[in-house]
């Protein structure tokens, strides 16, 4: 550290310094003039021996901050306050010290601390001062606040890095193009795939790289309009990629300067495919619905219809009783007869649609089925069909209704002659098994959703396939094809192909339709096979056979809310020797019951009533008398109305329409009525 006093410092700083002539204005007050000058300034300025000692520093607020210059001189310039808040900017200003006293001249941007404890970037510059001799005398150290710069810097440097971050992680590719196509920058997405070299983009045009005419002409029509109007275009394009194939791109553009568009290129072709999914899924499922709700209509029909034909059914049949062999209106009755008996199939037929058809369960094995109905399936297609069968061996059973399932095989065969017409032709019949998982059942569309809705199970199926080369169905016609009534040929032809699809669905199983006009039709059936060993019995009811030893004329109540079928049902059973009580509801049955319960033998109950239904009925009259027989009767079938009881069963079941003896051998299963 110097020794001088401070008055020294005039001594020391020479006219090349302080500036003037000799003589003409004293030293001290150079160096008055000049120290007031510096210490004004924003930047700090200092003189130095060349060993670093300080000699003058100015009192600029930048750095010193009300420091004494006493406190400064003779200390070493690197060992100022300012610099010792990092031992690397220390080292780094003692070396400028001696490379400066080398004659070299230094410039840095360091950090400073000032005297408030706060950090502050510098432009930081030591240049040396030679003498006469070219010796250097002293240093002069200078510096001024780039703070600002250095944050507005730092700010920009972390903008450029977000957004290279963010560029970097988009799918998208990027171009910067020409007017006239020509390619000046790019970048690949991370999902970039051009079809082309990358290396042979920049400097190429557009229409040079071997893209479809008709995507060069769209993408240069779309720069010359978002140059023209500064706005942003946006198309969409398909592209066939090697080794890839077909790919759908969006694309956008943006005005970059005068003469250059930015292009923003994003594959969309799984969100098309996703998009088209969700439409086909909607499409399945407006369609399933418009189904389930004609099923529900044609089931509420069908019912309500069962319950007129019981009235027309019962008094055809109880007038026929009343006919002599050579009544002349003996034939009339039967005609009625066998009209009723068609308008019950036909109401059987829109149950089945509705999936609330009567079954007879059992054991059903298909081939068997089919060899059987050879004669007949033979009989209902034209003459120039050739029917042929492609039967599998070990066809394994399945549980079904043996009369249904030949009304499913039936029209389908007459379905596939219809579509043959007058030409030739070939109706195919397969049977085979397969084992079908989820994606198998998947495939088959949406027909294949089994009764209520439920999606089918994976598991062994038992396949039907009839397949025939007519006229074929357009997707107009496939789409309305199991709509009750609907049919090509014309209004109102009937429930063939609905009811197909109703006895299928009821039946736990499900049809595929494949179809292209002018090249045939094929339907495929599936329905649950029965593993080996399981379903070879027939599944049977364990109904109480009780013969109740009735007095010499037995009572019964016939329950039910419609007038008609009362008033039949109450002749019927007269005619068959009983007493009959009628009510007119369930809750006019429970106080009938209540009062006669003893001297009642048997109870026809109606399932579907407005005030209490059959299932709401029967365990009440159970509470009374445990051991009361209870016939269900109802239009729908057997195993739709026993989903309705949960705990007491009734006795027996009879589906309207019934005939007299149909109600005779239901009621001899529990009553036994004098004999007229």
């Amino acid at each position: 550290m110097s020794s001088r006093s401070p008055s020294g410092i005039h001594d020391r700083i020479p006219d090349s310094i302080v500036g003037g002539a000799p003589g003409e204005v004293s030293l001290a007050e150079k160096v008055q003039f000049h120290e007031a000058l510096l210490n004004d300034m924003l930047t700090f300025v200092g003189i130095l021996e060349p060993n670093g000692d300080i000699i003058f520093i100015n009192n600029t607020p930048l750095v010193v901050g009300g420091l004494n210059l006493e406190d400064l001189r003779g200390m070493k310039f690197y060992d100022a306050a300012w610099w010792t808040h990092s031992d690397e900017v220390r080292e780094l200003v003692k070396h400028d010290v001696e490379l400066c006293a080398a004659g070299r001249n230094m410039v840095h941007d360091v950090q400073i601390r000032t005297a408030d404890g706060s950090l502050m970037w510098i432009e930081y510059s030591m240049h040396p001062v030679r003498d006469d001799r070219g010796e250097v005398t002293y240093l002069i150290p200078e510096g001024r606040d780039i703070t600002a710069r250095i944050q507005a810097e730092e700010k920009r440097r972390a903008s450029e890095e977000q957004n290279r971050a963010i560029i970097a992680a988009m799918p998208d590719l990027m171009f910067r193009q020409r007017r006239d196509g020509t390619f000046l920058d790019y970048r690949l997405g991370t999902d970039g795939n051009l079809g082309v070299d990358p290396d042979q983009i920049i400097g190429n045009n557009i229409a040079d790289m071997g893209f479809a005419p008709e995507f060069v002409e769209q993408t240069m029509a779309a720069i010359e309009q978002t140059l023209h109007t500064e706005e942003s275009q946006v198309f969409e394009y398909e592209m066939i990629i090697p080794g890839v194939g077909p790919r759908e791109y969006e694309a956008r553009l943006v005005a970059c300067g005068e003469d250059e568009v930015l292009s923003f290129i994003r594959d969309i072709t799984d969100r098309k495919q996703h998009e088209q999914e969700k439409l086909e899924l909607e499409r399945r499922v407006q369609h399933s619905q418009k189904l389930e709700s004609l099923g529900v209509l044609a089931g509420g029909i069908a019912h309500d219809f069962n319950n007129i034909l019981v009235g027309i059914l019962g008094n055809a049949d109880l007038a026929r009783q009343d006919l002599t062999a050579d009544s002349p209106a003996l034939a009339s009755v039967k005609a009625i007869e066998q009209a009723a008996r068609r308008a019950a199939e036909l109401a059987g037929q829109m149950l089945a649609y509705s999936g609330r058809g009567h079954f007879v369960i059992e054991p059903v094995q298909l081939n068997t089925l089919l060899r059987e109905s050879a004669e007949l399936l033979k009989a209902s297609t034209s003459r120039k069909a050739v029917l042929e069968y492609n039967l599998a061996s070990d066809l394994p059973t399945f549980e079904g209704d043996i009369t249904q399932i030949r009304q499913v095989v039936m029209n389908l065969i007459i379905n596939a002659s219809e579509a043959i017409g007058d030409r030739r032709g070939t109706i195919t019949l397969t049977t085979k098994y397969r084992k079908l998982g989820p994606a198998d059942l998947n495939s088959y569309g949406e027909d294949m959703t089994s009764n209520l809705g439920q999606p089918l199970r994976e598991g062994g199926y038992v396949v039907m396939r009839v397949s025939d080369n007519g006229c074929g169905m357009d997707d107009e016609t496939r789409t309305r094809l199991f709509e009750p009534f609907f049919s090509t040929k014309f209004t109102g032809r009937g429930l063939g192909m609905s009811a197909v699809l109703g006895i299928t669905q009821g039946h736990r199983g499900g049809i595929k339709v494949s179809s292209e006009p002018g090249k045939g039709s094929t339907f495929e059936v599936i329905l649950p096979a029965n593993e080996p060993g399981v379903g070879e019995a027939s599944a049977g009811g364990s109904e109480a056979e009780d013969d109740l030893g009735a007095s010499p004329v037995a009572t019964v109540m016939v329950v039910d809310d419609e007038d008609m079928v009362r008033d039949v049902s109450e002749r019927m059973l007269q005619h068959l020797g009983f007493n009959v009580l009628v009510a007119t509801g369930g809750r006019a049955a429970l106080k009938i019951f209540a009062a006669r319960a003893d001297e009642i033998a048997c109870v026809f109950l109606d399932q579907t009533m407005g005030d209490m239904g059959g299932h709401e009925v029967l365990p009440e009259l159970r509470r009374i008398r445990p051991d009361i027989p209870v016939v269900l009767c109802s239009g729908f079938s057997e195993n739709e109305v026993a989903k309705s009881f949960i705990g007491a069963a009734p006795s027996g079941f009879i589906q309207k329409p019934f005939t007299l003896d149909e109600l005779r051998s239901m009621i001899r299963r529990f009553v036994k009525p004098q004999d007229r």
